[in-house]
């Protein structure tokens, strides 16, 4: 569950697939079963981009996103809210996100199933991460004040993804056992640690010999802190 969670929340958070350029920032919610624009600086369109010759969607920016698929956000904001409002998400772990997840399981398949069905996940967005996750903390304060912390803390684990580890086998296997050995398990570190340890276990898989790498990771102490 909390794989899946996390992937169909950064989906979400991401609806977009971020892939540079481009800048717009906009944003709608639905009241009363009509359209009502919520504006950050543009008014959302109504109908899903056409694909490329290759099938691909053809480039467009934020301010490009159909309706549809920001309502079918919106409401995904507003289930996650009473749920993600009250959790300190400076200090969450993995076990609380999992707790969310199960929480949220109908709101998770609800959304899949509107942006599939609306062909969402298909649009080719232009635009880095930093103006995907600011359009989208825009629109959290307009719709769900309450998820903000929640997607800052998403926005700060994407954008961690290059925290520096030493690229030297034996240094980085002793950077992941000092983080083993303060006890707990994965699931207990604050999620702002997770990258590290993520950044930790692929330099060890690149920069150890294969059979370092495996014996490493299969040890019984590692094996449990990652799996418990």
């Amino acid at each position: 569950m909390t794989r899946r969670f996390l992937t169909v929340t950064l989906t979400a958070a991401l609806l977009i697939g971020a892939c540079g350029g481009g800048s717009g920032e906009e944003g709608a919610t639905t009241t009363g079963g009509e359209d009502t624009p919520t504006t950050i600086g543009g008014a959302g369109t109504t109908e899903i981009p056409n694909t490329t010759s290759d099938g691909e969607g053809r480039p467009i920016g934020l301010e490009d996103i159909p309706q549809v698929c920001i309502d079918a956000f919106v409401e995904y904001l507003q289930a996650l809210e009473p749920i993600v409002a009250d959790i300190d998400w400076s200090t969450a772990s993995m076990t609380d996100l999992e707790e969310v997840g199960n929480a949220t399981e109908e709101a998770t398949n609800n959304f899949e199933t509107a942006t599939e069905s609306a062909q969402c996940a298909d649009m080719n967005i232009q635009a880095t991460d930093e103006e995907t996750f600011e359009y989208i903390l825009d629109l959290a304060r307009d719709t769900a004040p309450g998820t903000v912390g929640y997607f800052e803390m998403l926005r700060d684990f994407v954008g961690n993804s290059d925290a520096e580890v030493s690229g030297d086998c034996e240094t980085d296997i002793a950077a992941l056992m000092a983080i083993i050995d303060q006890g707990g398990t994965m699931k207990d570190l604050p999620m702002a640690d997770l990258t590290m340890v993520g950044n930790l276990t692929t330099s060890i898989t690149t920069n150890c010999s294969q059979d370092r790498a495996a014996e490493f990771l299969s040890e019984s102490d590692v094996l449990a802190w990652m799996s418990g």
